[in-house]
């Protein structure tokens, strides 16, 4: 008995990172749709389109990737009419381009979902890495600065001061790239300036700081960003989502920012918080 043997289908590797593969069929759709809104549709410029979206579905999926296949293959089969005259053909390509637009629109959520996982597998695995880690940041209050620091220290946790690090030849900005790699960020958001505008008496944040809160917020996630507040300072209103706890004169602020690092995956004793 002779075994048929079947043909192996190698699929490629990805050519672009996933936003860069959104970024390539997004502008295909787009060009989809303003030929679909040109009608009548051409065979010439058909073609060319499905070319180009070969080319980067291809980038996208791999070379060999069912994902190509599902739209590249739409309109190819099925029953033909052998005496029809071009307007049918012309309103073939035109059903055949609207199902592929409709299906690309599935591939870019696929991508999308591709994207969020990796996103979330860095920022894992750079918790996992860096998990007992925890950058402060502060303002011009040395007092604040060092309440924090000491009861951070008093979680069995290891406390970046940038100012405290050494500078090893390096720029600011490289000196905070290095140590920002951590597994928590606590912004201590004190009263260091006062407003510009005429007649504004309101205490603002210093500007370094509100930088560096929307830089771990990126890095990190919400949920590994905790800044710590005092009464009367103005609050950011751009970051939405994010925990800003009062850092009262009684000490509550403790407990609510160790339950936070907790449930960020630190390991944190939550009776040494008391």
């Amino acid at each position: 008995m002779v075994t048929k043997k079947t043909k192996e289908i190698k699929i490629g590797s990805p050519q672009v990172p996933p936003h860069k593969g959104i970024e390539l069929l997004t502008t295909q759709i787009e060009k989809g749709n303003k030929l679909l809104n040109s009608r009548p549709l051409t065979s010439d410029d058909y073609d060319s389109w499905e070319l180009l979206t070969r080319n980067y579905l291809e980038k996208a999926f791999g070379v060999g990737s069912p994902n190509v296949s599902s739209i590249m293959d739409i309109g190819k089969y099925g029953a033909f009419s052998m005496d029809a005259g071009p307007s049918y053909w012309e309103n073939r390509r035109a059903e055949s381009l609207q199902s592929q637009l409709k299906n690309m629109n599935g591939l870019i959520e696929l991508l999308r979902t591709e994207l969020e996982l990796t996103e979330e597998s860095v920022i894992s695995n750079n918790i996992d890495h860096f998990g007992n880690r925890v950058f402060l940041v502060h303002g011009h209050n040395e007092a604040a600065l060092h309440e924090t620091a000491r009861f951070i220290e008093k979680l069995d946790q290891e406390i970046i001061v940038l100012r405290e690090q050494p500078n090893g030849g390096k720029t600011i900005i490289e000196k905070f790239e290095e140590y920002s790699n951590v597994g928590f960020a606590v912004v201590l958001l004190t009263p260091d300036d006062k407003g510009c505008l005429i007649n504004e008496d309101d205490s603002k944040v210093r500007q370094n700081v509100i930088f560096e809160l929307g830089y771990f917020i990126g890095k990190l996630g919400r949920n590994r960003v905790c800044a710590l507040y005092h009464s009367g300072v103005e609050l950011p209103s751009d970051y939405s989502g994010i925990l800003f706890v009062l850092q009262d004169e009684k000490g509550a602020w403790r407990l609510d920012l160790a339950k936070e690092m907790k449930a960020a995956g630190l390991n944190i004793d939550m009776n040494k918080a008391l």
